[in-house]
C-alpha cells in the first residue's frame, strides 16, 4: 500500500486591512479581513480490506468579516466598539473509487459470506454560517505595550484578549 501523501496541495491567501490599527494604534478605524485555506490529502492502496483508487480528502474554509469601528481614546485607556458582518463555509469532500470486501456474520458471529461493495465519491458535507456582529472592547496603553481585550456577540460569541507592542 501507498503512504498517504500529506497536503499535496495547501492554500492560504489572507487579505488584511487595517487589522493592525485595530490591535495597536491610537484609534482604531475599521477592519476588514478574509482568510481561504484549501488542504488536500491524497492517498492509493489497500488497507484492511478497502482498495483506493484516486482517493482524496479535500477540506477548504473561505471566511470574511468586516466592520466599522470607533472609539474613545483617552490617556492610558481607549475604549472601541465596533458593528459588523461575518460570513464563512467549510466543505470537506472524500473523493475517489472506495472497493470494500468484508465479511457477513450472523448475530451468533458465525461468517456467513464475503461481500464486495463499491462506493464512489462517499461523502460532501458543506457548513455555512453569515451574521451580525457587535464589538465591545476596551485596550489600556502602557508606552509602547497595549493590553486588550472585547467581546463581541455574534452567532457565536466571543471573549478576545491580549497583548501588543506598537513603535511609532
Amino acid at each position: 500500500a501507498e503512504p498517504l501523501q500529506q497536503c499535496r496541495r495547501f492554500v492560504i491567501e489572507i487579505d488584511e486591512d487595517q487589522i493592525a490599527e485595530t490591535l495597536a494604534a491610537d484609534a482604531p478605524q475599521g477592519t476588514t479581513g478574509k482568510v481561504q485555506v484549501t488542504e488536500i490529502f491524497r492517498v492509493a492502496g489497500t488497507y484492511d480490506g478497502v482498495t483506493v483508487t484516486d482517493g482524496e480528502a479535500e477540506f477548504k474554509m473561505d471566511a470574511f468579516t468586516i466592520q466599522a469601528i470607533a472609539s474613545l481614546d483617552f490617556k492610558v485607556i481607549t475604549i472601541y466598539g465596533g458593528i459588523g458582518y461575518n460570513n464563512g463555509k467549510s466543505t470537506t469532500k472524500l473523493k475517489g473509487t472506495y472497493d470494500l470486501e468484508y465479511d457477513i456474520e450472523d448475530g451468533s458471529g458465525n461468517f456467513i459470506t464475503t461481500a464486495s461493495e463499491t462506493v464512489i465519491d462517499p461523502i460532501t458535507l458543506s457548513f455555512e454560517g453569515s451574521g451580525v456582529r457587535g464589538t465591545l472592547g476596551t485596550r489600556i496603553n502602557i508606552g509602547f505595550f497595549k493590553i486588550f481585550g472585547d467581546y463581541t456577540i455574534q452567532e457565536y460569541n466571543t471573549l478576545t484578549a491580549g497583548i501588543a507592542f506598537s513603535f511609532r
